[in-house]
């Protein structure tokens, strides 16, 4: 997708929106070794315009993060995913990845799934068999990631990114968004489609972080996963773009205000 088509695909917020008809969105992500990694998704949740985030981690994270934030240091539970509209899940885990995959894939609504979560599924592919029914699923692999989900699946490891990205999603029947430069995001039944926005800038660690909150706060909206998935990519190469050199991720939320305003949101 080319930005400037992004606009057509936004839905504008009705007049009487409220927090909670915005979207909820339970980001479960981080450890005590990477306590940052679901600040910057849930943090990014909120800018890309969800109205309720909810943020579940073993530890404080290091830097400032939003007064709106709801944190909380106690494994989310059943009541916690049926109050919520999407899961953004798998960033910086750490521990016990397993046992925290099992749980979103039982509970979750609609689910983003990135980090160790996806090399849990690697790992052990037979895991992705506890899903619940009907479950709407965007994974976001890196390359390394892919590859190494690629070969736990026991499929080809020698495809271009649109077939690789068309045969994960195949495969485990969900929408895959394959992160790199002109990000690749598949759907079952359909032709892959090609992000343009982007640069070097967003090579940087965290940066996948925030793609994934932008992307969650977008399914907690109820847009179409790959509808959700593209423009989660498009806003996310935009940001990039209006950043510069020596840009970190913690820089690409607040950069989305000036995105949504280039779009006249």
């Amino acid at each position: 997708m080319h930005f400037e088509e992004v606009k057509n695909h936004i839905i504008p917020f009705s007049a009487d929106a409220h927090k909670k008809s915005r979207g909820r969105v339970l980001v479960y992500a981080g450890s005590v070794r990477y306590p940052g990694a679901g600040a910057l998704a849930a943090t990014a949740a909120l800018r890309a315009g969800a109205g309720h985030v909810r943020y579940f981690c073993d530890a404080l994270p290091y830097g400032k993060i939003p007064n709106a934030l709801i944190v909380s240091f106690f494994p989310p539970g059943e009541k916690d995913f049926a109050d919520c509209d999407a899961v953004c899940a798998g960033s910086g885990w750490g521990d016990h990845v397993e046992m925290k995959l099992k749980k979103v894939l039982c509970y979750s609504p609609r689910l983003l799934l990135d980090a160790d979560a996806l090399n849990a599924v690697a790992a052990n592919p037979e895991i992705f068999a506890c899903r619940r029914e009907n479950q709407e699923i965007l994974i976001t692999p890196h390359p390394g990631e892919a590859m190494r989900l690629c070969r736990g699946l026991g499929l080809k490891t020698d495809l271009d990114r649109l077939e690789t990205a068309q045969m994960l999603a195949e495969k485990l029947d969900c929408t895959v968004l394959l992160k790199g430069p002109q990000s690749v995001i598949a759907t079952p039944g359909r032709t892959p489609s090609i992000n343009y926005t982007g640069n070097a800038n967003l090579a940087t660690m965290g940066s996948g972080d925030v793609l994934s909150g932008i992307a969650a706060a977008l399914l907690s909206q109820n847009y179409p996963v790959h509808e959700a998935a593209e423009i989660a990519a498009a806003l996310h190469g935009r940001a990039g773009e209006l950043d510069g050199r020596g840009g970190i991720a913690d820089d690409l939320p607040e950069l989305l205000t000036q995105v949504w305003r280039e779009l006249g949101f």
